[in-house]
């Protein structure tokens, strides 16, 4: 039928007729879609919305497609779930949708030995555009839905260069908290103090480029050597090397596990490698660190059990050498057994261990991103090393974690203050 039809009709759903299998009316026999033979991988991802068009509910329909070079990759048409007032913010979630696109066809591509640098969004909204520029300054009301805002803070994170995901920091440590429990003179037996002097910034845009390429790989030795793809280039770094660049120890005991269970210590433990570590029995790491025996698990730790000169310990390795953080009740295996090697002056490799959850790390779907201070270290020797690969895109930023301060310490200042307020209201007076 070659009778056109009008642009301006609104078309409805009929309550009362009998619905109809929309599969029988997909495709023509006349019109397809070109994908020629050696065309680039250049992407670029377009937006648009018709805004109130829905006639009865007046939300507005999402479009986003995709192309490579010439080929439309991808496509689709949705309702939002949230009503728009206004043309830009109905573009603006569509906006959204297309950034969401856009990672995806970054990660897939990856899947694929291809690594995109930057994907174009097209936007044909001037009030979108300027919007997406703009962060934190928003002021969503309550009765809107929770799509609607997760799509206006993921646009606002999209448009600074893909830079923050969740991103553990790291916490500083008061240089004041240090002498309580010992922990500047126990850290250092272990070689361990750099897990806690954490003084240099964050590369977000950086850590998302190590954590989404990190390729561990092993030599005819089995020695581990890490692979990544970052400011445009591939980098290969042994785990010495790498643990040189950090400041961190890379000899002694070897172990990795996200377990409680301190069995899970000895069921990871390599063989036959470099790596191989004699892991202690669960009852000699457990006699070591505890004080009351409380647990019906024979094999986990509670936190209320550790000794208490280590639960400052505990709290800078679960912050800095786990990079997240444990709402257990367990002590994790991993926890326990640096704790045993602190109290013990047993080196521990903590290259290894960081390496190690790394790999867990990129395995994982959208985790928070640990190491987030101590890998910035490896950012700055790579600019060092190679000042031609300085990128105004690579933008650092400052830690927002408050030091950690020891509870004691931390009592001292208030009663301190408290004190002090006391005497000035008295000198009021």
């Amino acid at each position: 039928m070659k009778t056109p039809m009008s642009s301006d009709t609104k078309l409805t759903k009929d309550e009362e007729c009998e619905s109809v299998d929309s599969t029988k009316y997909q495709g023509t026999m006349h019109l397809g879609l070109w994908y020629p033979k050696g065309t680039g991988i250049e992407t670029v991802v377009y937006s648009d919305s018709d805004h109130a068009g829905d006639y009865v509910d007046r939300k507005s329909t999402s479009g986003i497609y995709t192309f490579v070079r010439c080929c439309l990759t991808s496509w689709f048409s949705k309702k939002q779930t949230a009503l728009a007032i206004s043309t830009t913010e109905a573009e603006y979630v569509s906006t959204g949708k297309a950034c969401q696109q856009a990672l995806w066809m970054k990660q897939a591509l990856i899947d694929y030995g291809v690594r995109l640098d930057d994907v174009p969004i097209m936007c044909d909204n001037k009030g979108a555009i300027d919007l997406s520029k703009t962060r934190h300054t928003l002021d969503i009301s309550s009765n809107k839905e929770t799509a609607l805002k997760l799509s206006f803070s993921l646009l606002g994170e999209m448009t600074l260069e893909d830079e923050l995901r969740s991103i553990h920091e790291g916490r500083h440590v008061s240089p004041e908290s240090t002498k309580y429990d010992n922990i500047q003179t126990i850290f250092q037996t272990v070689n361990l103090p750099k897990i806690y002097e954490l003084h240099e910034g964050i590369c977000p845009r950086f850590l998302l480029e190590f954590y989404s390429s990190i390729e561990i790989t092993r030599d005819n030795d089995l020695n581990i050597s890490l692979t990544f793809w970052a400011l445009k280039r591939s980098f290969k770094f042994s785990l010495e090397s790498f643990a040189s660049i950090l400041s961190i120890p890379c000899k002694g005991e070897c172990s990795y596990s996200e377990e409680s269970t301190l069995e899970s210590l000895i069921i990871n433990q390599e063989s036959n490698t470099p790596y191989r570590t004699h892991i202690l029995t669960p009852n000699e790491i457990i006699q070591s660190i505890i004080t009351t025996r409380k647990n019906i698990f024979p094999n986990k730790i509670l936190k209320e059990e550790l000794r208490h000169d280590m639960r400052s310990w505990n709290e800078i390795i679960q912050d800095n050498a786990f990079g997240t953080h444990n709402d257990s009740n367990f002590l994790l295996a991993s926890s326990c057994h640096m704790m045993y090697c602190i109290i013990t002056s047993t080196p521990f490799n903590f290259a290894y261990f960081l390496t190690k959850r790394a790999e867990k790390i990129k395995n994982q779907p959208n985790p928070p991103i640990p190491y987030g201070i101590i890998l910035n270290r490896l950012y700055d020797h790579l600019i060092k090393t190679n000042p031609h690969l300085r990128k105004s895109k690579y933008v650092s930023y400052w830690p927002s974690m408050k030091p950690w301060v020891h509870p004691s310490h931390l009592q001292a200042i208030i009663y301190i203050s408290s004190d002090e307020a006391s005497s000035d209201d008295s000198n009021d007076g």
